[in-house]
């Protein structure tokens, strides 16, 4: 959905985005000067004009676009960005939190020479009442299959120059899920995109990240109005996630070679299940490439084949209520002895397509793995694997009363 609100000379558009938030303000502007992109660097020392003009100096800012705060004051907008290529004289100025309440919004912009323009217009997403919303007790904990989230207490910071009052809070991770050898931070990714809070008002912005690790710091920036912040943290299990070799089915068995550089493989029992099913271009080396930084300088090899099935679509309908869509698919290794899947992935290439009458999966594999589980001899296991499954996190936060700043 997309509101444009009129006036001589931009709109405001209430429009969703990859990028902004689904219910962000964008101020799409034609006068703004011929630049490609530009994000404020340099925070300014004070409110005060010079302060902001040296700073607009600093990052190559030369106009600057505030929001009117009734509580906060002027609050800094993003931008100028330049998002459409070939529409060169348009560019956008973003605010991502507002007084939803407000019938009318007030904006400032201040060119690199001091001169400054106010206007303002409708707020193209006004609220009345806000949203009910009911807050948890802290500490508040939340449990998954090996993960705990704890949240033991909430501060609300004054604002900084240009910007809403900062509420920041401890986010306790307890990770009891198997270790995945050479990634000491564990298998788990916290997408920062997906990190959001939402408040009763129907604001929404991402949460910004002070400190990551088993004791994280995050802090989100929303209006001095609101009361409350609903946030909501995406947690995904990598494709290193080791998984427990049940929960999967196993198609190719086979021994390292005496050279160890390839493996003799043979299908295994459960192979017939996905039809047509082949494993090529098996090959041990030296790692081409490896970000894995734990790993570097300790032997560790790669292994790299590329398997291909063809699943009729009776067999398929079978698969799919054991291991799920094609689609999330996953191969996987476990070496002799393992009751987990092992190495880390290095690279992926592949995907699955379908027709009326089959579905066709292929990945090249290849995944780096400790010396000891691919020596000469050793029996190794290739299974496929439903994806590991992600996790959200949510809990609604009430707001605590604005700590006085402390003195200079």
């Amino acid at each position: 959905m997309e509101i444009r609100l009129q006036n001589e000379y931009s709109d405001l558009i209430k429009i969703p985005s990859y990028r902004l938030p689904s219910r962000s303000v964008v101020l799409d502007e034609r006068i703004a000067p011929r630049q490609k992109q530009a994000y404020r660097i340099y925070k300014p020392d004070d409110s005060n004009l010079e302060s902001i003009l040296a700073a607009m100096d600093k990052c190559a800012l030369d106009v600057l676009f505030q929001y009117n705060d009734p509580d906060t004051g002027w609050i800094d907008m993003g931008g100028p960005g330049m998002p459409w290529e070939d529409w060169p004289d348009r560019y956008f100025i973003y605010l991502d939190c507002w007084q939803r309440n407000k019938e009318i919004l007030e904006f400032r912009m201040i060119d690199k020479n001091g001169s400054i323009s106010e206007f303002s217009m409708p707020n193209p997403d006004y609220v009345k009442t806000p949203e009910p919303l009911k807050a948890v007790s802290l500490p508040f904990v939340q449990t998954f299959s090996d993960l705990t989230f704890t949240i033991n207490s909430l501060r609300r910071l004054p604002s900084d120059v240009g910007e809403h009052p900062f509420a920041t809070f401890d986010l306790d991770i307890s990770y009891k899920g198997p270790v995945a050898e050479g990634l000491p931070e564990g298998p788990l990714y916290f997408g920062a995109d997906r990190n959001l809070a939402t408040d009763e008002w129907g604001n929404v912005t991402a949460m910004e990240t002070e400190r990551i690790g088993k004791k994280s710091t995050y802090g989100v920036r929303l209006p001095l109005n609101s009361a409350f912040a609903k946030i909501q943290f995406q947690i995904e299990r990598t494709r290193d996630y080791p998984q427990n070799s049940h929960s999967g089915i196993e198609v190719f068995e086979g021994t390292v070679n005496s050279t160890g550089t390839a493996i003799d493989f043979e299908k295994a029992g459960n192979a017939h299940k996905f039809g047509t099913i082949s494993i090529s271009g098996i090959n041990i080396h030296k790692p081409r490439y490896n970000s894995y930084k734990n790993t570097k300088g300790k032997g560790w090899k790669e292994l790299s084949f590329e398997l291909r099935c063809q699943v009729p679509m009776k067999k398929y309908e079978v698969l799919q209520r054991s291991i799920g869509n094609d689609q999330n698919w996953v191969v996987l290794i476990f070496a002799e002895g393992d009751t987990y899947s092992s190495g880390l992935a290095r690279d992926r290439n592949g995907g699955s397509g379908r027709n009326q009458s089959e579905i066709t999966f292929r990945e090249k594999f290849s995944r780096v793995f400790p010396p000891e589980s691919l020596q000469p001899g050793k029996k190794i296991r290739v299974a496929i694997h439903p994806a590991p499954e992600s996790e959200q996190f949510e809990a609604i936060l009430a707001l605590p009363v604005l700590e006085k700043a402390a003195p200079e």
